[in-house]
């Protein structure tokens, strides 16, 4: 990042299921520092018309890896100009990973998971995701989960991207893979992302503390914000009707 640089090495997780980058305690406050963000409703929002906002750069087995401000940074569509910042604090206590590399960064590469290998592969796309728009928003809903494809790469936001193949079995356009996560469950991975980053932003030693956390956080979503996720559910029912249970979006 250029405004602040990590010296030492740290583990890091390609996470599709998540909507942010998670990033240590110490990079969340440089970050949130160096682009004014103001820390509102367990989530940090930043002007929609600053300018000059960095790049976040990781360096992976020598490689650099950039994510741009289009990626970190997302309209809250309240119409006063604020933006969210994809980012929260992670505080594992040294177990697990440091850093959780989430949509933001999956939006701007192609990601190839080789599990048997245990190992990942990671490509420049074509061309870059086009920006959410409101009429985006409008449609799918602020929280609305995105469909996935088990193992594969997942569908993002906007319109869907050619990739540069590392190998056509792996990264084919997404349209010729059959979905098996679709998104007709109410429980989307909206509600999954509140609850792990509120209930898991510090580790818990046991599973009644995790239990605890969890229903601190389920009673903490606003009815906004959970009439947001009914709706869209009910969206995402009539266009797989329309769609005569073929890929929608």
């Amino acid at each position: 990042m250029q405004f602040m640089k990590a010296t030492k090495t740290m583990s890091v997780i390609v996470d599709s299921t998540s909507d942010f980058l998670g990033v240590p305690p110490d990079a969340m406050k440089a970050i949130a520092s160096a682009i004014n963000a103001v820390y509102e409703g367990n989530l940090y929002t930043v002007s929609c018309n600053a300018t000059g906002l960095p790049d976040l750069k990781f360096t992976i087995k020598n490689q650099i890896y950039s994510v741009s401000p289009s990626e970190y940074i997302s309209d809250l569509h309240r119409g006063n100009g604020t933006c969210e910042l994809l980012v929260y604090s992670v505080d594992n206590g040294g177990f697990g990973p440091s850093w959780t590399l989430g949509e933001p960064f999956m939006r701007s590469y192609c990601n190839v998971f080789d599990v048997g290998n245990k190992m990942i592969g990671i490509r420049k796309k074509q061309r870059p995701t086009r920006k959410r728009t409101k009429k985006d928003s409008e449609k799918q809903g602020k929280y609305s989960a995105r469909q996935e494809n088990d193992q594969t790469q997942p569908q993002v936001e906007g319109e869907l991207n050619n990739v540069i193949s590392v190998d056509p079995h792996w990264c084919n356009p997404i349209g010729e893979w059959p979905p098996n996560s679709p998104d007709l469950n109410p429980l989307d991975y909206a509600v999954w992302s509140i609850l792990e980053q509120k209930a898991c932003a510090k580790p818990h030693s046991n599973v009644e503390s995790l239990k605890r956390a969890l229903k601190k956080a389920w009673n903490e979503i606003t009815l906004d914000t959970l009439v947001k996720i009914v709706d869209n559910f009910l969206k995402r029912l009539k266009a797989c009707i329309d769609a005569k249970g073929s890929h929608f979006e």
